[in-house]
């Protein structure tokens, strides 16, 4: 939502979003986490997940992005991490509570 206007901006693919529950280890519940789901290489969508490293990855050229340490990528040529978005929880519901770490996107030549 624009909060200048109130508008919903939901037909923007810039505004594609991850919410993943990251697993807990002993007593510590588990942590929920938002990124973009736009990869900060060439744009593309970011729609792996790889379940024997818990990665995200890009299938367009193969950047991974390591949820549970910020988004940070631990492989192929993406510049950036995946922007981050802090989270929310009241009464089981999550929400997002603020906006991008960063701007969402691609950022190579070959990106418009």
């Amino acid at each position: 939502m624009d909060p200048a206007t109130g508008a919903l901006r939901d037909q923007n693919r810039l505004n594609q979003i991850l919410i993943l529950s990251l697993d807990s280890h002993g007593a510590t519940p588990a942590k929920v986490v938002a990124f973009s789901a736009i990869c900060t290489h060439a744009g593309c969508l970011v729609s792996n997940w790889i379940a024997l490293t818990h990665h995200l990855r890009c299938p367009c050229h193969g950047s991974e992005y390591d949820p549970a340490n910020g988004g940070v990528v631990v492989a192929g040529p993406a510049p950036q991490p995946l922007p981050s978005l802090p989270v929310a929880a009241s009464n089981g519901v999550i929400t997002i509570a603020g906006p991008f770490s960063a701007a969402p996107g691609g950022h190579t030549s070959r990106t418009t």
